[in-house]
């Protein structure tokens, strides 16, 4: 007589496997999604620090760009008048400024890291991602604008200054509240040079031109600043989730 097949304890013992396979899996899955949500809380984290200095570098930049166009705009009124006068800027700070090659380095950091490393997907905010990648098109455009200027005062400021003897380094520091600077050299407002430089069609040209480029930087500036204020506020709502 052939012996009875336990098909019931094999269909338990059968459940009990597969039951235990998927439960492992559930927990692998379990621990792979919260070991990912850890890490885009520390980016998020990590993201909101570096955005915040972001931020302040980018203030401090418009500032000191914002100076500068007021130096050029000084000096764009001192050609049409035919000397300079102005009891904001000094003579010196002025010439320092209109000839300041603008640049801006926020560095890299975290994110560039989830870029470059194809992890910026752990990021759960669509919307961050995206304004993420726009803000890096920005700072590029601010950039590029920056170096342009940068090759403008090298190839044509500062050789013309050079040939009518206007000082590269004058007494001034630059930052204004720091010793002066050796070896430089201060040139009178109402010196000769002075008198030449102002009374030069081509001095106002290239003062034109700088003063153009300054304004257009000046609206990238604020569109940067703009995206930056953006991110944070997505960052912030994102933690708070």
């Amino acid at each position: 007589m052939s012996e009875e097949i336990p098909w019931k304890r094999f269909a338990v013992e059968g459940f009990v496997i597969v039951a235990s396979i998927l439960l492992a899996f559930g927990i692998d899955a379990w621990w792979d999604e919260r070991q990912e949500r850890q890490f885009e809380q520390e980016a998020l984290v990590g993201l909101q620090e570096e955005y915040r200095g972001h931020l302040d570098t980018s203030a401090r930049h418009k500032s000191l760009h914002d100076e500068m166009v007021r130096a050029v705009l000084t000096l764009m009124k001192a050609c049409e008048r035919g000397y300079y006068e102005s009891d904001e800027i000094p003579l010196d700070r002025a010439l320092f400024l209109s000839r300041l090659p603008p640049t801006i380095d926020l560095g890299d950091g975290v994110a560039a890291s989830l870029i470059s490393s194809g992890r910026i997907e752990i990021l759960s905010n669509r919307m961050l991602r995206h304004k993420i990648t726009e803000w890096n098109s920005v700072l590029d455009e601010l950039v590029d604008g920056q170096l342009s200027s940068g090759l403008y005062i090298r190839e044509l400021m500062y050789p013309y200054l050079t040939r009518n003897g206007i000082p590269l380094m004058s007494f001034t520091s630059p930052l204004g509240s720091t010793p002066n600077l050796p070896g430089g050299r201060s040139l009178a407002a109402d010196s000769e040079a002075m008198q030449r430089l102002f009374s030069d069609p081509e001095y106002l040209s290239i003062l034109e031109g700088r003063y153009g480029a300054l304004v257009h930087t000046s609206g990238e500036l604020v569109r940067l600043i703009a995206a930056i204020d953006s991110i944070l506020e997505t960052i912030e709502a994102s933690l708070a989730n």
